[in-house]
């Protein structure tokens, strides 16, 4: 029973997504599950953008991808993300083998882009050029763990001040 209500309702939402994509007289329809993905909170909102971006490592074309609003609404009626994970698995849109490998593979990407990016902004910072950092000349770089950037307050963020003159990695 719950495995053909399961079926109806991702059905229902391929169908909706295919017919979002354009109907015959070239204007597009809405998809009903529009807006669901702001509805999640963010720890669920992470979950599926992780299955979401999970989506491009299999063997399914893009335009049979769930959206992030499709597979929110999974969620939000009632699916627990075990099970949208093997719904999505039984559709082959996922390779992973659960639920935990496709959370785990992204956050591994988001602190590879987090650690490329601090790499970029603490060498911009080191070659001479602030603009943009919200540092001065001379400040430090705007890595570590300043409250800015989400670290606790007083936790040894770089701002300056140490002995290399305001220059450096050193800790106060």
């Amino acid at each position: 029973m719950m495995r053909r209500l399961f079926l109806a309702l991702l059905g229902t939402l391929l169908a909706a997504g295919m017919a979002a994509a354009q109907t015959g007289d070239g204007t597009t329809t809405p998809n009903p599950n529009e807006g669901a993905f702001e509805r999640l909170s963010p720890g669920n909102q992470r979950i599926a953008e992780a299955l979401f971006q999970a989506q491009s490592n299999s063997d399914a074309p893009p335009e049979a991808y769930l959206s992030r609003d499709d597979i929110a609404a999974l969620k939000l009626g009632g699916e627990g993300w075990g099970n949208v994970f093997k719904i999505m698995k039984r559709e082959n849109l996922v390779v992973e083998k659960n639920l935990g490998q496709v959370v785990s593979k992204y956050q591994h990407r988001l602190k590879e882009m987090s650690t490329a990016t601090g790499s970029a902004i603490a060498g911009s910072v080191r070659a001479g050029n602030t603009r943009g950092t919200g540092l001065r000349s001379g400040e430090g770089h705007a890595l570590g763990r300043a409250p800015a950037l989400g670290g606790p307050s007083g936790s040894g963020g770089h701002r300056g001040g140490n002995s290399a003159g305001g220059r450096g990695h050193g800790k106060r």
